[in-house]
């Protein structure tokens, strides 16, 4: 049996990081606790494809690991 997941990896420009999980049963993430270049507290909560274009804007660095 095959488990398909994704590990969505943030980190903002303080290098405080936080990361959300899902498989293929779900699709929204919640990434908490990461501050923009103005010390404002930003919250995802969201559909996971979503997630790199909201980092661009914030300026905080994506990865994505994929298993499946």
């Amino acid at each position: 049996m095959k488990v398909y997941s994704r590990i969505y990896l943030v980190e903002d420009g303080f290098g405080q990081r936080a990361y959300a999980s899902c498989d293929e049963s779900c699709d929204t993430i919640q990434i908490i606790g990461l501050q923009n270049s103005g010390e404002e507290e930003q919250y995802f909560d969201s559909d996971a494809y979503h997630l790199e274009e909201w980092c661009r804007v914030n300026g905080f660095k994506y990865k994505c690991i994929i298993n499946d």
